[in-house]
């Protein structure tokens, strides 16, 4: 199990601790409360297993989580290839780059390789502007800002082969759907696989914040 805390407090009852179960595939919460002179540590699910799915925490899911970290008000959650980010006080899970099932595969030196069992043909790993075009191999360490950093500070998140800057402020386009994107200002719609897609900031396509980056391949997007 591994955990992070998100909320610090002098009295230890008023700590928001929360903790990846490898075990059940979940996000918990975990209280301490003191009886006697005896700390006693119960948990509750943030975030159960299931298949990785986006949206309100109580129809969201995850799909095989690694890593946790706290960043102003919100769990960073490596999820399977991806990262994740869990609202605990908006309620809502979005991911933010890569997807949970989707994986490329590294060696240590860097070099692309087939992750073991797997078919050999897993893409190279790559970073687009919206998460189901990113591919990732599996994160190995995350890292959320500090509280009392700047509020556009990012996480870093670092895989095999890259160490990768992610936003994760609310972009004022994010939700919003196609039509009403188009009209907006300043957005631009992405269209995913099927019926999925995306509307982006189209100021923030220009300054995606990526570290060692191979390739970038943005989506074709038409901004107002």
């Amino acid at each position: 199990m591994l955990a992070e805390v998100g909320f610090a407090a002098d009295v230890v009852e008023r700590a928001q601790i929360y903790a990846v179960a490898s075990h059940n595939r979940s996000l918990l919460r975990l209280h301490i409360a003191g009886s006697s002179g005896a700390m006693q540590l119960s948990s509750e699910v943030v975030l159960p297993g299931g298949r990785g799915a986006d949206g309100p925490l109580g129809a969201a899911s995850a799909l095989d989580p690694s890593l946790c970290a706290w960043a102003r008000g919100s769990v960073l959650l490596a999820d399977g290839c991806a990262l994740r980010q869990v609202d605990v006080q908006g309620g809502r899970v979005r991911t933010l780059v890569g997807m949970p099932d989707q994986c490329a595969a590294v060696q240590p030196s860097g070099g692309f390789q087939p992750r073991q069992g797997g078919s050999g043909n897993e893409p190279e790993e790559r970073l687009e502007p919206v998460a189901w075009a990113s591919v990732l191999s599996r994160p190995l360490a995350l890292a959320g800002p500090a509280e009392a950093t700047a509020g556009g500070a990012p996480a870093l998140l670092l895989t095999g082969a890259e160490v990768v800057q992610v936003d994760i402020r609310p972009s004022p386009c994010e939700g919003l759907a196609s039509g009403a994107c188009e009209e907006a200002h300043g957005c631009g719609w992405a269209a995913g696989p099927g019926a999925a897609g995306a509307c982006l900031d189209c100021g923030g396509l220009e300054r995606t914040p990526i570290l060692n980056l191979r390739r970038l391949a943005k989506p074709t997007v038409q901004c107002l």
